[in-house]
């Protein structure tokens, strides 16, 4: 069988004697990825752009050790029997030179749309087809695959116990604080939304939360690897302390604690399995109530892919505004406080981003931020005597 893991492909590099990377490079992860992979293997500079074909020969980018990068489809994915010939060929290309260990991350599908209960039907089925074309290609070939994945889509189904038959799934919505939003709500939203985007999109400061940082964290937390080096930078930057040379020693002590309880919370992930909301329960059993809001930007860490916003009381506060807006019923919380808050905003914001298919889920986040901070309540100033 396959070994399925979560990480970057190009941590395995060392590993295996052929990698098959699908995807793109743009404003992403893959970007950074690959630059810091190219920066290790300077063989790889006479290979020019990556993601060019469908086709592409194998580069040699150390002794033994080959690379080959294919282009996605449409929607950022692509076809079935696209995806099975593609490895067919490869991974006979990798018989023929009698290589043994091949690593490839995949591809989605096509069909991706704005409903993440339908992307994540799709993701799993995906990640099935591909662990069932691995084991073939293993047994025909000789080979030991490995799938890699940034997010949780192959061990998820590696860990996942078959449902009995005339049995409901459960439900993981949580009940309590939930939007209350029809469809034409939800488009009254978007189109308010839309009006403003840009200028509370551009009030946003990238120089105080860098992206490239922010990109970086994501990709490292989603690993789950017990040797997370980006802890510290990471809650610094969540914070706003970038470049700063102090700051608060709670937030120091914070980051000590965080740090000292990451071994046990990944062999607790890696033993139990692992959910945004498992994660959630996990952290705030161990960090206090006053830790909300860090518990919930971990979670966001890790299951970023979901997606799942960074929550906070300013985008909690624009949600609230803007459901309001259309007389959408939903709760009174001032600020969120729970793993239903966090569900109730990413419903919220999935819902809207379907009206908003020119915007991406991050911006949207950003929006929401920044003009939850634009209609903070003010307390007056005092009157000098």
């Amino acid at each position: 069988m396959p070994q399925v893991a979560q990480g970057d492909i190009f941590s395995f590099a060392e590993s295996v004697d052929l990698l098959i990377v699908f995807g793109h490079r743009g404003f992403n992860e893959m970007d950074i990825a690959w630059g810091k992979f190219r920066e290790r293997f300077p063989t790889l500079d006479a290979m020019g752009e990556p993601f060019r074909s469908f086709d592409a020969e194998p580069i040699e980018y150390a002794p033994g050790k080959f690379i080959v990068t294919v282009a996605e489809e449409s929607n950022h994915g692509m076809s079935d029997d696209q995806l099975r010939g593609i490895l067919k060929h490869y991974f006979e290309w990798a018989k023929k030179k009698k290589l043994r260990r091949v690593a490839t991350n995949g591809i989605m599908d096509t069909n991706h749309s704005r409903d993440t209960t339908a992307n994540r039907a799709s993701d799993d089925r995906r990640a099935q087809l591909l662990m069932e074309e691995a084991k073939g290609h293993e047994d025909q070939f000789g080979l030991k695959v490995i799938l890699p994945s940034l997010n949780d889509v192959f061990v998820r189904q590696k860990s996942a116990k078959p449902k009995r038959a005339g049995r409901n799934p459960t439900k993981t919505r949580p009940s309590g604080n939930e939007t209350k939003m029809n469809e034409q709500e939800a488009k009254e939203i978007a189109g308010a939304i839309r009006a403003e985007f840009d200028i509370y999109l551009n009030k946003y400061d990238f120089r105080k939360y860098p992206a490239e940082d922010y990109a970086t964290f994501k990709s490292e937390f989603s690993k789950l690897s017990k040797d997370n080096q980006y802890l510290n930078a990471a809650l610094v930057w969540k914070w706003g302390h970038v470049g700063k040379k102090s700051f608060p020693n709670h937030h120091k002590n914070l980051i000590q604690k965080v740090q000292a309880l990451w071994p046990d919370y990944i062999k607790d992930a890696k033993s139990q399995g692992v959910s945004a909301e498992k994660t959630f329960t996990w952290w705030s059993k161990k960090l206090s109530s006053t830790s909300y809001i860090t518990t919930a930007y971990i979670t966001h860490l890790v299951h970023h892919a979901d997606p799942l916003p960074i929550i906070d009381q300013h985008n909690f506060r624009a949600m609230n505004h803007f459901l309001g807006r259309v007389g959408a019923s939903h709760g009174t919380k001032l600020k969120p406080s729970s793993w239903a808050d966090i569900s109730q905003l990413q419903n919220f914001m999935t819902e809207v981003l379907r009206h908003l298919p020119e915007r991406e889920y991050g911006d949207l986040d950003r929006f929401f931020m920044m003009y939850g901070k634009s209609i903070k309540p003010r307390k007056p100033k005092r009157l000098q005597r």
